[in-house]
């Protein structure tokens, strides 16, 4: 992934499938060592936050379409993913201190969207509970009560 970062990016896309054998239909761009370092020669740039939307605009993929998945920080690397991004879903863990945290990123998007001028604004898809265990009462509760907090 730390080639789409790169100045000197081609269009050359290290895809590789995800589920080799099974479902050869998706594929991965892989993160790692090389994309924490390049990230933060990213934040130096004025236009670094576009940098991601600049390489899929230059080179798109053949792909129906494209899933981002970057940690919720306040690092560059989530700037870049949602300048590139035409809709959002948020990550909550079922856990109640989880949803302060959920209400922080949306509170980032609408700060973010408006800084970076995006236009169109990427959609909220949705708020997607992760890590959550049917059998847990506690997380059961709190997955009901997020559609009407929300």
């Amino acid at each position: 992934m730390a080639n789409v970062y790169n100045p000197d990016f081609k269009g050359n896309s290290p895809l590789v499938t995800a589920w080799q054998g099974k479902i050869d239909k998706i594929q991965v761009c892989k993160g790692g060592k090389e994309l924490h370092e390049t990230i933060r020669a990213v934040s130096k740039d004025l236009r670094g936050a576009y940098t991601l939307a600049n390489g899929l605009s230059d080179y798109p993929l053949s792909h129906d379409f494209v899933i981002i998945d970057c940690p919720a920080t306040l690092e560059p690397l989530p700037l870049t993913a949602l300048a590139a991004s035409t809709h959002v879903l948020i990550p909550i863990q079922p856990e109640y201190k989880a949803s302060q945290s959920a209400a922080a990123m949306i509170e980032w998007y609408y700060f973010n969207c408006k800084r970076l001028r995006l236009k169109p604004t990427p959609k909220i898809l949705g708020i997607v509970p992760t890590r959550w265990k049917s059998d847990w009462g506690a997380h059961r509760s709190i997955c009901e009560e997020l559609p009407p907090s929300l």
